[in-house]
């Protein structure tokens, strides 16, 4: 039988790799892939923190970019090439967004 402290450290380990599993399905849907990058976006994510003059406010985007560093860290564990499929699939609807406003300006 298993030291509490063994069992303990063997249910830390499974609850990981569900969560990773978990985050693998989450990865695998467009859907998913476009809520995870809102939600690194919201976090500030890949932007500087600084706010001149206002230290709490630095603090604050400084704590958003922590938790948006903690989901990157987490989708690069799960699925080490979906950050850059997000990124492609989101300039592409960018790309598709931007044509579809010249048509429309074309049209008008």
């Amino acid at each position: 039988m298993p030291s509490k402290e063994e069992f303990l450290l063997q249910r830390a380990k499974d609850l990981h790799l569900r969560d990773m599993n978990d985050l693998r399905r989450i990865l695998a849907l467009p859907e998913g892939r476009r809520v995870i990058l809102k939600i690194l976006n919201a976090c500030g994510y890949r932007t500087n923190p600084f706010v001149a003059a206002d230290p709490y406010a630095t603090a604050y985007k400084t704590g958003q970019l922590a938790v948006g560093f903690w989901l990157e860290q987490a989708v690069k564990e799960a699925d080490l090439s979906a950050l850059t499929r997000m990124e492609q699939e989101y300039q592409a609807e960018q790309k598709q967004l931007h044509c579809e406003a010249e048509k429309m300006e074309e049209y008008l």
